[in-house]
Formats: structure tokens, sequence, C-alpha cells
């Protein structure tokens, strides 16, 4: 971002005006204004502490079950988030090569039973996710 023009309100608060080349717009960043809004720059940095493997809805569900869960079964896993084999199968992977959940697989009565379970590292991003999401509903309701 580079700085670029003046405004008139630039007289009346210590601020600047930077055009952001990703968005293509000019932004007005004020400082030490005692202001009821977060600044960009905070909301920034929140969002940049959203973890990108729970921005879909269905991966935020399945680490919310698998968090709370000490342990649960394919089959329950699809019939709570109401997904189609596929679907949750690609999920399931996504989450997995980031080492969030482990899967589990075990014969019960000479029949195959997949299970899930989340890991610590899954456990200890989720958690900071989270944190991440309540500090951006506090810093808008403000």
């Amino acid at each position: 971002m580079q700085g670029k023009g003046k405004s008139g309100l630039q007289d009346l608060f210590d601020m600047s005006r930077v055009f952001h080349e990703g968005t293509g717009l000019y932004w007005l960043i004020f400082k030490d204004l005692p202001c009821a809004f977060p600044t960009f720059t905070i909301v920034k940095d929140i969002i940049n502490r959203l973890n990108p493997a729970f921005d879909q809805r269905n991966r935020l569900g399945l680490m919310a079950l698998l968090v709370t869960e000490d342990v649960l079964e394919y089959n329950t896993l699809k019939e709570l988030l109401d997904l189609t084999d596929g679907n949750l199968a690609s999920h399931l992977r996504a989450l997995e090569s980031q080492d969030y959940i482990r899967v589990e697989k075990t014969f019960v009565e000479r029949k195959p039973r997949t299970s899930y379970r989340s890991t610590p590292i899954g456990k200890k991003a989720f958690s900071e996710h989270i944190k991440a999401m309540q500090d951006l509903i506090e810093a808008v309701e403000e």
C-alpha cells in the first residue's frame, strides 16, 4: 500500500489515505482516534489469524464435532452434517492432510468401522481459529 492524495479530513485527524492495490480502493487509516468502530488494522490482523482450513462450513462443523467428542464414526459424521459420501470424504481428507484429524479403521464382527478423532495439533489450530472468530465478533460489536 502506498499513500496518495490528501483529503480535508487529514486536517482534522491524524490519518492517511492509502491505495490498496489488491482491491483497487482507497482506504482511510485513522491513527489514535477514539472511536466506537474497529480500525482496519485491527480487523485485518484478526482476519489473518483465521485458519483457512476451517473457512468451509463443513470443515468447521467437522472440527467442532471432533473436538467435543473423543471419537466419531464416519456414518455418524455423515448423518450429523447431512453430507454425501464424496463430500464428507473430501473434507475429511483435507483435515487429515493438515494433521488436524486422525482416521482409525477397525473391524467389529468382521465389518469395517471407520472412526475419526481430532489430534492435539487440530485441537490447538481449531481453538486458535475460534478465538480469532470471537475477537472479530467483539471488534465489530464495539
